[in-house]
This record gives structure tokens, sequence and C-alpha cells, in this order.
């Protein structure tokens, strides 16, 4: 099993730079907001990450927000949420047509309504990508980040590797 520790910090890496691959609907964002809902193990390498390299690769200003319920997401670019939020943030996301970026890392993450997941594959941090799930909410990702990822069909309920 990989190192809890690195497996933490791989993730709070993976999750900043996301930021940088990602397009949101509307003009250019001058800011990003990057919020934590639930039990989130990586929280304190991503404080110090963003500490360190305030900035994402475009320039954009990295924040960081820890939220205590589903309908604080209204001011978040990208939501890394823990298991127990996943449907109520997933249903107040799309009720409100919320251009937020899902991440988790639960088993059925994406099934439930997330678009990317982490996941642990022969020691080392993986992460799938729906991308009828980022069309929904009018999200762009380079394929740049799309090359790196698993790509989830939600249509079809497949999973296709890089």
């Amino acid at each position: 099993m990989a190192n809890v520790k690195n497996s933490d910090k791989i993730k709070a890496a993976f999750l900043m730079h996301f930021t940088g691959y990602t397009t949101w609907p509307g003009n250019k964002l001058n800011e990003v907001n990057i919020c934590l809902l639930g039990d989130v193990s990586f929280d304190n390498f991503l404080k110090s990450m963003i500490k360190a390299k305030p900035q994402n690769r475009t320039g954009q200003q990295l924040n960081l927000f820890y939220l205590e319920k589903a309908e604080d997401i209204d001011t978040c670019q990208v939501a890394f949420v823990g298991n127990a939020h996943v449907e109520h943030v997933v249903k107040y996301r799309q009720a409100k047509q919320l251009p937020v970026l899902l991440v988790g890392g639960g088993t059925g993450f994406i099934e439930r309504g997330g678009m990317i997941s982490f996941f642990q594959e022969e020691q080392r941090i993986r992460f799938k990508i729906c991308p009828e799930k980022l069309a929904q909410a009018n999200i762009k990702m380079s394929a740049e980040l799309l090359r790196l990822a698993v790509i989830y069909h939600a249509h079809h309920n497949e999973e296709v590797a890089p």
C-alpha cells in the first residue's frame, strides 16, 4: 500500500494543478477558489502548497476555503467533497447550474455525480475524469490533463485508460 502521507501530498498537488488546466465559463478568472467540504486528509499539504506557490500555471491567484455545508459552494471553482456530502453537493450544484469542478476520492464518486475521482492503482495515485459531467457544467479541461487521466464515460458506464 502506498505511503498515506505521500498519497495525501500527491492528491493535494493534483488538486492544485487541476486549476491550471481547467477553463470555467465566462471571462478568464483572476482567482480560483478551491473549497474543501467534509473529511479531507490532505488539507494541510494543500494549504502549505498554496502558501508556497499562490498562483497556478496561468497566473490565477489560488484561494483555499473550508466549507461547512453544500450550499457554501456558490463561490467555489473547485470543490473537494468528502463522501458524506456527495449527493447533497451534486444536487445543489445541478439545481443552481453552478460551474464547480467536483473532485472526490471515494468509491463510486463519479457514478454519484462527481467529475474527477482519485483512486490508487499499483502503489500510485491516479484520477478518473468524466467528460460528460464536465460538459454539463460548461467546464473545459485541457487535452494535456485528459491524456493523464482514466476517462470515465457515464453514458456507457465504462473506463478508458490512457
